[in-house]
Parts: structure tokens; sequence; C-alpha cells
């Protein structure tokens, strides 16, 4: 599902865009106002798949959005319907009753290093790495976008890491824009979600609408620390027809081992934190309730020892036996 605007000009106000760690415009402010992410961790090979919805509230003509990943990410476009079946699994969970088991410094030198650019899902993308926040800052306006003070925080920030920085524009043709989402996929040591917000891109508390991430792996995943406002909501393990709609949705040729999804919300996001949201497993996957077998037996309102509280299979031994009987006799006669 594509996102069509008009003009460029106040285009991306309450519209959902795939990826916007950081958003960057000439003039006019912007802010974040929702996010829905979707991670998907597969531990045996240390790659995340992550994928962003986020909206937003601006009246700038042009917007950028920087991304932080901790190495070079493999980037393409994939189907929105993806958060509808991860939303489903978990609301047929849920309804299905209790699960059985489980719930250093700069360098010297100015230095911008490209090493990609390509055009994905409407965006013109751009992966680098850059070794302190005003070489990165001389760069982007040269390439057309804008910073402050906030945002080269925000950057020097994942600098000092040694991360790469993918820079997006939206493609802008005969005045329309059209945008998809992209999933960003790499390498990492340990899962996480970007929370880390500049200060210019944090609304005012009665304007902001939370964050939800649907986090896929084998197993239950909780964040490490102590994150309060950002809550699991249910854990729910993936039937094997969501699995299917996922791995075709997401562009995955295969899923983690015993996937499950475990659902998160934080109604306070963006809430000016300083670094991101890392994941660790909490418990093995949790397992569908299984289903009572149907036995007969008293009612509610048979007293025990009536005829009413035979076992049906008593009745049926009953039967059985008077028949044979009634056989016997006429053969006898």
């Amino acid at each position: 599902m594509k996102l069509r605007s008009g003009a460029i000009l106040g285009a991306f106000a309450s519209a959902g865009l795939a990826v916007a760690c950081c958003i960057v415009t000439h003039s006019e402010h912007a802010s974040m106002m929702h996010q829905q992410n979707i991670i998907v961790w597969e531990p045996d090979t240390g790659t995340e798949h992550f994928i962003r919805k986020a909206k937003f509230e601006t009246k700038a003509h042009d917007l950028g959005f920087i991304a932080p990943t901790p190495s070079i990410p493999k980037m393409e476009e994939v189907d929105g319907e993806a958060f509808d079946t991860l939303e489903s699994a978990c609301d047929a969970f849920q309804a299905a009753g209790p699960p059985t088991a489980g719930t250093g410094g700069s360098p010297a030198a100015s230095k911008v290093d490209v090493f990609q650019e390509v055009e994905v899902a409407g965006y013109n993308a751009v992966t680098l790495k850059a070794t302190d926040a005003k070489g990165l800052a001389d760069w982007m306006a040269l390439h057309g976008f804008a910073t402050t003070a906030s945002i080269q925080t925000w950057t020097e920030f994942y600098i000092r890491k040694g991360w790469y920085l993918t820079a997006f524009k939206v493609n802008v043709n005969d005045g329309r824009a059209e945008t998809g989402l992209v999933k960003m996929s790499f390498k990492t040591e340990k899962p996480f979600n970007p929370y880390y917000v500049p200060a210019d891109n944090i609304p005012s508390p009665d304007k902001r609408e939370g964050l939800a991430v649907y986090f896929v792996s084998s197993g239950v995943y909780g964040p490490e620390g102590e994150h309060p406002s950002f809550r699991p909501s249910v854990a729910a393990p993936l039937r094997s027809e969501d699995l299917e709609k996922l791995k075709g949705q997401l562009k995955l040729p295969t899923l983690p081992k015993n996937a499950t999804v475990t659902a998160f919300t934080d109604r306070t996001f963006p809430n000016g934190a300083n670094d991101d949201l890392y994941f660790v497993q909490t418990s093995p996957p949790p397992e569908w309730p299984k289903e009572r077998p149907i036995t007969a037996g008293p009612g509610p309102d048979t007293p025990e020892g009536s005829s009413e509280s035979f076992p049906i299979i008593a009745v049926i031994t009953a039967a059985l036996v008077a028949i044979g009987c009634a056989l016997l006799w006429r053969f006898r006669m």
C-alpha cells in the first residue's frame, strides 16, 4: 500500500511513512506524532529486519529522514498488511484464553563516507558514515537536508557509536509524492528499536500518540533494563497461516523457529529518551490453550447417584449387552 500526496507542501502531515527516526526539513518544524514498528529478530544469524510506519505533523515544503543502524542495511519495499497480520494474531490468541505455558572519541578530521545509494518505495536513500556531526551537517546542507543543534546532538550520539546513518528523501515527480513501506535488514549484536528522538521532533505532551511495536522472534522478548512506560500487552505464538502471510508480506524466505509476536505499547513516546531500546529473551514461546474434551456427567441440577448421572459410555455398554442377550435367546429358541 503506497501513500500519495498532491504536493510536497504539508503533504505528509498525519500520513503513515516507512522510516522516520529523525525528521529534517529546510525551514519548518516537524513533530513525531505516532509510530508502529515491526521487528523480526533472527538470533541464529544476528539479523534484524525493521519496518516502521510513522505519523507526524509539519508544514514543511520538503522533508527528509535519518535512520541509524549498527551495520549497512539492505532495503526493500514491503507490504503494510503485515501490521494487520500481527495485530490479528495477537487478538486471536487473547480471545482463545490463557496460554498453557510461558508468557570512543571523534577523529580529528571531518569525513563522510557514502556506502550505498538506492531508490526504494518512493525514496532516495543514502547510507553513510561520518566522523563528526559538523562534517555530517555540511554534507547534509550540500545534499538538500537541513540540520539544527538538536539534530547535530542526535547524529553525534550515533557517530560516537560508529553506526551508519541512512538519509531518506522523498522523491517528488510532477508535484506528487508516492511512498511505501521500507524494510531495513542489518546485522546487529542485539536487536533494538530506535527510541531516541531529537528534541526538535518531539511534540507537546497533548499531541503525542505513542508507539506500538510488534517484536517477532523465537520466544518472548522484553526490553533490556527499566522501561516502565514501554509495556508488553500480549505474546502470541504465530500459527502456520500467519507465518505464511507474514513471510510473503515482509518478503522473508523464513521466519525464526517457534516464532512468537510480542506486542508493546508506549503512550508517552516520543518522550525525550537519550538512548534506544534493546531487547532480550525473557521466556520460551507460549502455547495455544489445549481444547477440553467433551465428557458426559451430572448436570448442574442433577443429584449425584441418579440414573441421569451415568456417563454416556455406560449407557452404550448396557445397550450392547441387552442386544447381545436378546440375540442369544432367539438363537437358543
